[in-house]
């Protein structure tokens, strides 16, 4: 007798077998050998996409019940907090850029072809804002330590940059250009103050 037989990816049995013929005295056609799950009328094959979706939603509540606790029973590190916090912003990043992926590869192209007078060689691309932004103490010391040891040069994108983190208004090159020319007045000036030779 067969055992183990099981609803899984192997559920499918492929067994040979002759047909009762008119040279017995079973003339019914059926298989001589065949095999079937005995069980009630009433079972039902067990749905393998609700599990999955179960242990889903238990894996999601259980990182968001971790970051919403975080702190509260004053255990744990603050590299354990921050790797949480990676581990949720990562997520939703993720999720964001799905959403964004989606729009760039079925609303732009509508939206072009509902409007032909615009001729472009390819499609713009919507490209999502940043989740979170950088620790502002650990990008200014970033860029103190890069600049001074000149390996990166101030320019008004690393200036913007700067300034999107402080959530503060963008300069523009004129007014970056007019920024760097009342600087470099302000020091000569200064330097003739302290200029031994030019005192009266």
């Amino acid at each position: 007798a067969a055992k183990n037989l099981k609803t899984d990816k192997d559920v499918a049995l492929k067994l040979p077998s002759d047909r009762w013929g008119s040279d017995s005295a079973d003339n019914s056609g059926e298989y001589k050998y065949d095999i079937q799950a005995l069980g009630r009328p009433q079972d039902r094959p067990v749905d393998i996409n609700q599990t999955i979706e179960r242990h889903d939603k238990r894996a999601v509540t259980s990182m968001l019940a971790y970051v919403l606790l975080m702190g509260q029973q004053q255990v744990g590190t603050y590299a354990q907090s921050v790797v949480g916090m990676d581990l949720l912003t990562a997520a939703v990043e993720s999720y964001v850029e799905g959403i964004y992926e989606r729009r760039n590869r079925f609303l732009v192209p509508r939206i072009f072809a509902m409007n032909p007078s615009f001729r472009v060689k390819s499609y713009p691309r919507l490209v999502p804002g940043r989740v979170s932004l950088p620790s502002l103490g650990e990008l200014g010391s970033f860029i103190r330590d890069t600049v001074s040891s000149k390996a990166l040069t101030p320019t008004l994108d690393i200036e913007n940059l700067l300034r999107d983190a402080l959530k503060t208004v963008r300069l523009s090159d004129e007014e970056r250009e007019s920024e760097q020319e009342q600087a470099r007045r302000r020091e000569e000036a200064e330097a003739r103050q302290t200029d031994p030779e030019e005192m009266p």
